[in-house]
């Protein structure tokens, strides 16, 4: 009792030590890193001392630094004091006691509660919380099953292989921890890398093919015929699409106003402020109907609207069913009419989520906004034009749009690439640490094998495999795991095309395998050069 005390004290001492200096260089990174970036981002950034986000940074870190030493020190009472006299001895302290059970269960709830209070978004927190915690117990579980396969596989593996896999399946070595901070680090960077090639190739290398050169907005209605004129008079542009637009706010659905009504999360952006919205007579190209039917050309009666088919199922409501909109501070009722596929924003259109029937509605005071397809080096006299002939319409260039938002992409994905190194560094040096904390374990076997006939490349080769072993075992299922969590994002949730970079994780894998065998050979450099006399003498 005494004598975990003591090691608590001391873990407590080191924890509050290097929590405090982790603080210090927290808090001083904003200041120093200000101005050395302050070009990179469209904003003024002003760093500030904030002590609560510290006081609770700090007791975030002593949290989870109790969590994984509480087990070690609760099972130092188990170990029997003639134990620690016989060399090679990995007591495991039997089963885990109940209490134990319970403080360590109570430790860990309050660590979470205490990662979720200081989220902006309880729900997101706790799904990447959830996230994090199933891909350690999956690099947990695979290191183990690595551990187990490996006594399997020394009958089928050369001499070496076959010791290294022996040395890795020994207790106490610290594999499994390895494989679980090596392996978290590897799927953040290869799950970024992956997400970052595939929104650079959808938004930087197809939308521009798909998408308009150029956007005209703010275009008035006695405007739209000489527009067309103006476009006419450039032999190289073509209007690709001209719809009216006007500002609109859904505020009845159903009858019921929008506060009453249980709106679905994903659709609730469509309610918080005006958004556009346009009316047409005949059904727009590539639209496709999966409820209802499109109004006639002519229609010239009661107000009809067509809604996209993901927004109405997250209102409750179907065709015959009633929207109401504050047009301008005037409240219209429409019937809808027909119900579209969702929308493909993807495709690089003029699309709107609510589509009116001609009629009253164009009495609104509204704009035109214009798709026009004109090859780059005509762009700018087309500007050009439209600058003297109708100086109130504002072009947009969908190409620098393209650019601004990949440069945005590029900076958020440094700033998480950033903190994937920094988690892949962590693993090294709990490599290196799991190294360091069975040295002499390591020096005493490479002292038999020189004994026994060993030469120092061959006790070099036995190192250099069996760190490259759990650099592997890190490697494949953090790319995996990686993987699939990039696929989640880009495909279901994000509705974008897929496509696996091998280069991009064989890279970053092969980085990670030749970085854990180097470092286990670095540290254990010493192994190699100890006098065996040493050492015999000491056994």
């Amino acid at each position: 009792s005494d004598i975990g005390r003591i090691y608590g004290i001391q873990l407590a001492s080191l924890a509050l030590g290097g929590t405090l200096a982790g603080l210090v260089i927290g808090q001083a990174v904003p200041f120093v890193a200000a101005p050395l970036v302050s070009g990179l981002f469209p904003v003024e950034l002003d760093p500030t001392f904030e002590p609560l986000p510290l006081l609770h940074a700090g007791a975030i870190g002593m949290l989870a630094v109790a969590l994984f030493a509480w087990l070690p020190l609760a099972r130092c009472r188990d170990v029997a004091p003639a134990d620690l006299f016989r060399s090679g001895i990995q007591k495991t302290g039997g089963r885990m006691r109940h209490g134990r059970h319970a403080v360590l269960f109570g430790i860990g709830a309050l660590l979470v509660i205490l990662v979720l209070a200081g989220a902006p978004r309880i729900g997101i927190a706790a799904v990447f919380l959830a996230a994090v915690v199933a891909v350690m117990l999956v690099l947990a579980g695979a290191a183990r099953l690595f551990l187990w396969s490996a006594k399997g596989l020394r009958p089928m593996a050369g001499p070496r292989l076959a010791m290294a896999l022996s040395t890795l399946a020994q207790p106490g070595n610290g594999a499994v921890s390895v494989v679980v901070a090596m392996g978290a680090g590897l799927s953040a960077l290869v799950m970024v890398g992956l997400l970052q090639d595939n929104l650079e190739r959808e938004l930087l290398a197809r939308l521009p093919e798909r998408a308009p050169d150029l956007v005209f907005i703010d275009i008035q209605p006695d405007q739209v015929d000489p527009f067309r004129e103006a476009i006419a008079q450039e032999p190289d542009a073509a209007i690709m699409q001209l719809a009216p637009v006007l500002r609109a706010r859904v505020v009845r659905i159903a009858g019921k106003p929008v506060d009453e009504v249980d709106i679905a999360e994903d659709v609730r952006w469509t309610t918080r402020r005006d958004r556009g919205l346009t009316w047409q007579a005949a059904m727009p190209e590539h639209t496709e109907l999966v409820a209802g039917e499109w109004w006639p050309a002519d229609h010239d009666g009661p107000l009809l609207v067509s809604v996209e088919d993901e927004v109405a199922r997250g209102y409750g409501v179907g065709v015959g069913d009633t929207l109401s909109f504050n047009v301008l501070g005037r409240v219209m009722q429409a019937r809808i009419a027909n119900l579209r596929k969702e929308i493909d924003w993807s495709r690089g259109r003029l699309d709107f989520v609510f589509v009116m029937s001609p009629g009253e509605i164009r009495q609104a005071p509204h704009t035109t906004v214009a798709a026009v397809d004109v090859p780059p080096h005509a762009q700018a006299r087309l500007m050009d034009r439209m600058a003297g002939e109708l100086p109130n319409v504002t072009p947009i260039a969908i190409g620098e749009a393209v650019e601004r938002v990949g440069e945005i992409m590029g900076k958020i994905a440094l700033a998480i690439r950033v903190v994937a190194v920094v988690t892949l560094a962590t693993g090294l040096l709990v490599l290196a640490s799991a190294i360091v904390a069975s040295r002499r374990q390591q020096i005493r076997r490479a002292v038999l094998l020189k004994v026994l006939g060993g030469r120092r490349r061959d006790i070099l080769t036995l190192l250099l495999l069996e760190h490259a072993g759990l650099g592997l075992v890190a490697a494949l299922v953090g790319s995996i795991l990686g993987g699939v969590g990039a696929w989640i994002l880009v495909s279901p949730v994000m509705g974008l095309g897929w496509t696996l970079a091998p280069g991009l994780v064989a890279a970053t894998s092969l980085t990670a395998i030749l970085l854990a065998a180097a470092i286990g050979a670095f540290v254990l450099r010493r192994a190699l050069t100890v006098p065996a006399a040493t050492i015999l003498r000491q056994t």
